[in-house]
């Protein structure tokens, strides 16, 4: 009497089975539960992709072997592709280095020389965060220009926190210093480009002026 062979994970007896890890797979289970490695052509569990794309399925021990993260935006790039711009050992995709090298928006891991204001012996750095207004090079550079205007009292950064912006980071200062070299008030009064100026509004951050929200009656 011949054994009845059946998937392992339905139970169909229909169709071409295959096995994988020992147990028998129909297609349509194989298809759902494995993937095939772009790099060496193995079957293995699709849990087990360190891509999370199927369009691009890596294997543990691939990835182990020949990939990592860019330490900004995520994306997996092969270790002979990577980029080391700060001189420390954080890998960076060639897009992301781009960026850091040419944008006021400085990587996360940026540690400027600090510049201490004021008279201590308490020193405060503050961290702005502005998010949903775009990680724009023109807004920051406005930016800086304002905060920036007789010397160096802040820089911009990028953080990954935040769905959509960046942060301003003041080098530390006593607190007479944060409340007059750099004073918030008029820092927000100096800005002058339009988009920069709404976008404040909309979030009740620009106090010059009453909020308008489009649509109101």
């Amino acid at each position: 009497m011949t054994e009845l062979r059946t998937c392992a994970h339905c139970g169909t007896a229909e169709g071409e089975l295959t096995e994988f890890n020992g147990r028998l797979y129909c297609p349509d289970c194989l298809d759902d539960l494995t993937l095939v490695c772009t790099d060496c052509g193995s079957r293995f569990l699709r849990t087990h992709n360190r891509s999370e794309s199927d369009d691009f399925p890596i294997c543990p021990e691939c990835y182990d072997r020949d990939y990592t993260r860019c330490v900004r935006c995520g994306r997996i790039i092969d270790t002979d592709h990577c980029w080391y711009p700060l001189d420390n050992d954080d890998p960076y995709c060639a897009d992301c280095c781009s960026t850091i090298e040419n944008s006021p928006i400085h990587d996360y891991y940026f540690k400027p020389y600090p510049i201490f204001y004021g008279d201590g012996p308490r020193y405060f750095g503050v961290e702005l965060e502005i998010d949903d207004g775009g990680e724009c090079d023109s807004s920051a550079e406005a930016l800086m220009d304002i905060a920036n205007q007789s010397k160096t009292l802040a820089y911009c950064k990028h953080d990954g926190s935040l769905d959509d912006g960046f942060e301003i980071v003041t080098h530390p200062m006593s607190l007479d210093c944060q409340l007059h070299d750099l004073s918030w008030s008029s820092f927000v009064s100096a800005i002058k480009e339009p988009e920069l100026v709404q976008y404040l509004k909309e979030r009740n951050l620009y106090i010059n002026e009453p909020v308008e929200v489009e649509g109101e009656v």
